[in-house]
């Protein structure tokens, strides 16, 4: 039995620094490379399965202030079961609470529980 106050809800973490205007929201750039994260970033493409294959849309996230740096540290966040998301195309700015993973060699989480923060104005 853990003893009272060794453990901490992940989703309670003080916000520090840039966090603060965030809520407890990481960057992506300063994710851990495993476990429960709450982070929030920029879709900077989404991959529509065909309607012949599995199931499972892919966006590919990533900071709003590196968003145009080839260095930039990116996220693969993957619904199975889903062929779109409503809401989530390029340009959103989006909320995501899971648990991080790699796949394929990327930071990956899998069926996040999300909130859309805003779309970029279409011209």
């Amino acid at each position: 039995m853990a003893e009272a106050g060794a453990l901490r809800p992940w989703a309670t973490r003080k916000p520090t620094g840039s966090d603060a205007g965030t809520g407890s929201a990481l960057r992506i750039n300063d994710l851990p490379d495993r476990g429960r994260v709450d982070c929030r970033g920029v879709v900077e493409s989404v991959t529509y399965p065909p309607s012949s294959g599995l199931a499972a849309f892919t966006a590919i996230v990533s900071d709003a202030e590196s968003f145009r740096k080839p260095d930039r540290k990116r996220l693969q966040v993957i619904w199975l079961g889903r062929r779109r998301i409503p809401g989530v195309v390029a340009g959103a700015d989006i909320r995501f609470e899971g648990m991080l993973t790699h796949s394929q060699g990327k930071p990956t989480i899998f069926n996040p529980r999300y909130e859309i923060l805003s779309l970029q104005e279409r011209e």
